[in-house]
């Protein structure tokens, strides 16, 4: 499947891409707890603050994070609508129910097929 054949609107798209990263994966976990500045995400992930700036940076593009300014300091935390429909459209692209049991390529049903069916893996 090419990406342009995906049912997802480019706001979900990009927040998908941004999450691919395990550092952004980290500081959206962070987040989700509580808001926090960047000299505070720095010292529970240890990574440097320009690091770290750079990965809030994606998020923040991509919509999943919003900022607060007070006095000299920005805080950071999710953005609630983005996660909910973030959430909602990965339930709905893991839905089992929507999922076609008819290998790629290949038009037989799974229980008429004589090819051996790939081992599962445990990821």
């Amino acid at each position: 499947m090419r990406e342009h054949d995906l049912p997802v609107d480019p706001q979900l798209w990009g927040a998908l891409s941004a999450l691919a990263d395990p550092v952004r994966l980290r500081i959206v976990w962070l987040l989700r707890q509580r808001e926090r500045c960047v000299c505070h995400l720095t010292a529970e992930l240890g990574l440097s603050q320009p690091t770290v700036s750079h990965h809030v940076s994606i998020l923040r593009r991509a919509g999943l994070v919003l900022d607060r300014h007070d006095a000299r300091w920005t805080y950071y935390r999710l953005a609630p609508e983005v996660a909910a429909r973030l959430s909602a459209a990965v339930a709905d692209l893991l839905d089992a129910t929507q999922m076609d049991p008819t290998p790629a390529g290949c038009h037989t049903p799974v229980d008429e097929c004589k090819r051996p069916v790939p081992p599962q893996t445990t990821d």
